[in-house]
């Protein structure tokens, strides 16, 4: 009876153990977890969620010394985007009446592009930051359809703004006339309008 009670306490203890050591692994996955979810950039309180089918960063920001936040989503990572060369002068960008995102009707490119333009248009277009209407436009006539907007970097005055999206050689942002943001492939020119709309936002420091 000694010896069935003695391996009843010492099965017991080793229970105990382990559900303690379990405990203690899941406390700690879940910190990390929490750590690599939640962090602060600049300033900036960002949390990066996750759902079925995608992911994103929601980004805390007060809006004209609002003391109540506003929350703005990013497909990438802050901090991942600042290696993307950025050379522009963002003030006369956003000293603009209007702005077209325009794109080579030929340059083969996919949803993947406009979904780069999408993400400058929620910022620039937003009336709760800058309020400036975006359209897009093509850099010429496709399939000679007449209604289709025509801007290319030569249309660039001190009221109208163009932002070209392209591929390139290497992913960057620049000027030449016209805000140029280019990636190698389509994925990289929406990490550069994401460092774009960043940094216009002052999240990410040009």
């Amino acid at each position: 009876m000694k010896v069935i009670e003695k391996k009843v306490g010492t099965f017991i203890i080793i229970f105990v153990i382990l559900m303690i050591i379990f405990i203690s692994i899941l406390i700690i996955r879940q910190y990390l977890q929490y750590k690599e979810a939640v962090f602060n950039y600049n300033g900036f309180d960002i949390q990066k969620i996750r759902d079925k089918s995608s992911e994103f960063y929601r980004i805390k920001i007060f809006i004209n010394e609002n003391k109540v936040p506003s929350y703005v989503n990013t497909i990438h990572d802050p901090r991942k985007l600042e290696e993307i060369p950025l050379e522009i002068d963002k003030k006369s960008l956003l000293g603009k009446k209007e702005i077209f995102i325009t794109i080579d009707p030929y340059a083969n490119l996919t949803s993947q592009t406009t979904m780069a333009a999408l993400e400058i248009n929620k910022f620039i277009d937003n009336p709760f930051l800058f309020n400036i209407p975006v359209n897009s436009a093509f850099t010429k006539q496709y399939k000679n359809d007449p209604n289709q907007t025509i801007k290319t970097c030569n249309d660039v005055t001190s009221e109208t703004g163009i932002i070209l999206l392209t591929l390139g050689n290497k992913t960057k942002i620049y000027e030449e006339k016209c805000i140029i943001v280019q990636g190698k492939t389509e994925s990289d020119i929406i990490r550069a309008a994401d460092r774009l709309a960043l940094t216009l936002i002052e999240v990410i420091k040009s």
